[in-house]
């Protein structure tokens, strides 16, 4: 699994930006399951609307980094029995 970080400047040029390196990720396999790490929930839902709207959206997912990070340790039985470092919000 490869990955990319990006920050970019909110805003109409990264909504392209995102869309342009969804579509060259993807390639020939339009079902290829993607992940953009976004902060507040408001952002996933307002790039999911711009995206649909290219038809750039069919197997892009969108969260928190705390959910892509949880999303890796949810199969680990040893890590499920550890309880956080610090308190979750």
């Amino acid at each position: 699994m490869a990955g990319r970080i990006e920050r970019v400047v909110p805003g109409r040029p990264a909504e392209e930006a995102l869309a342009r390196a969804i579509a060259r990720i993807k390639g020939a396999d339009r079902l290829r399951a993607f992940f953009v790490v976004v902060g507040p929930p408001m952002v996933a839902l307002s790039l999911r609307q711009v995206l649909a709207g290219g038809g750039a959206y069919a197997g892009v997912r969108f969260g928190t980094l705390r959910r892509l990070i949880s999303g890796f340790s949810a199969g680990d039985e040893t890590l499920s029995e550890r309880s956080p470092l610090t308190a979750v919000a």
